[in-house]
């Protein structure tokens, strides 16, 4: 993808899981940190509304978890049960594993 330093792609979308892959696999490795510079409050914001509608020791599913920005957010809210990811991208898996090595994967 010719626009995948600005991620311009994203705006495009795409209908094919392959291409879905492999975008976020070339992204992989500084998707964290970019979001973090755009300010991107989702992982927090949708780990405290889970917070607010489930027992803390619920176990989760998180779909599409990525390199697991959404499950880092749900254990900083203080919930406890187990989580388990999946994901299109097995790089991010990768990403992932580095700060949740015992990251379920499903």
């Amino acid at each position: 993808m010719s626009d995948q330093g600005t991620h311009g792609w994203l705006k495009q979308g795409s209908t094919s899981s392959v291409d879905v892959r492999l975008s976020y696999e070339e992204w992989a490795s500084t998707y964290d940190k970019d979001l973090a510079v755009w300010g991107y409050q989702a992982p927090l914001e949708t780990a405290s509304l889970l917070k607010s509608l489930i027992p803390p020791s619920s176990t989760i599913l998180d779909a599409g978890c990525g390199t697991g920005l959404v499950g880092a957010a749900i254990r900083h809210v203080g919930l406890t049960g187990d989580i388990d990811g999946n994901d299109i991208s097995p790089v991010s898996y990768t990403h992932l594993r580095a700060h949740e090595p015992e990251a379920d994967l499903v």
